[in-house]
């Protein structure tokens, strides 16, 4: 099943500071640049809004070039700019989009088509601590636009323990939220759903914990808890079964 993950896209900045620490371990020789690959599973929501949960497997795929190119699950992140702790970078990622027989409550609603997106990301890095605003446009699929805005608190427990907390905040523009959110006349027939027209604003609050241990040798350990809890237009919408959307996911990896 396909799972939308624009969610996703918004923990691209906490992954990006577990790699950056994964790869730069106590002592470690300096080089240009490092790359993480393993697999994991991942027990989610069926569908942003959905009650019922289901397990998935996940790749974890860590790669960075110098300090200025990171890519993880999220996608990718280019550095273009930096002024002291404050930086500017470009962004690649994918929206999955949606299915409508990911689940039965979405089934006459038809599909929402995957795209690729692209945006920009500010950031404020006072380290251990990174303020981060993401705009992320869909070329394609809903050709949506989605922000986010959050913090994140990387500490290195030791030299074997990694931990990562982060708060973000998604908001959406009317596209991306009609999509996924709202129903036409046609989809209301279709689906039984009462017809809703869903605004733009803010759509999801998210919390998320990480913590990377590294297993001895090159292997690594990575396992993630969060809860996203979607709000306003997006929670009032007849598509949503659940408003509080729990993630738990556990992945090995190997340090090259």
């Amino acid at each position: 099943m396909r799972r939308l993950a624009c969610h996703t896209t918004s923990l691209l900045p906490a992954a990006a500071a577990v790699a950056l620490l994964i790869i730069r371990p106590a002592g470690a020789e300096a080089r240009d640049w490092s790359l993480v690959l393993g697999a994991g599973a991942e027990l989610a929501p069926e569908y942003e809004g959905g009650e019922d949960m289901e397990v998935s497997p996940v790749p974890l795929v860590l790669f960075t070039w110098q300090d200025w190119l990171t890519v993880s699950p999220g996608g990718a992140e280019a550095r273009v700019a930096r002024w002291g702790q404050l930086s500017v970078s470009g962004r690649l990622g994918y929206e999955e989009g949606r299915d409508q027989d990911d689940a039965d409550r979405l089934k006459g609603l038809g599909d929402v088509d995957g795209a690729a997106t692209a945006g920009l990301k500010l950031a404020w890095n006072p380290e251990p601590f990174e303020v981060y605003l993401t705009v992320d446009r869909a070329l394609g699929g809903n050709d949506g636009l989605t922000g986010t805005l959050g913090l994140d608190y990387t500490m290195e427990v030791s030299e074997r323990l990694t931990l990562t907390a982060g708060v973000a905040a998604v908001m959406a523009d009317d596209k991306h939220m009609q999509s996924y959110f709202g129903i036409t006349p046609r989809q209301s027939a279709a689906s039984g759903l009462a017809r809703y027209d869903a605004e733009a604003g803010l759509k999801r609050v998210e919390f998320e914990t990480t913590a990377t241990w590294m297993m001895g040798g090159n292997w690594l350990l990575r396992g993630a808890a969060g809860v996203g809890v979607l709000t306003g237009d997006a929670a009032d919408s007849p598509v949503v079964e659940e408003k509080v959307q729990p993630k738990l996911s556990l992945a090995l990896g190997y340090r090259f």
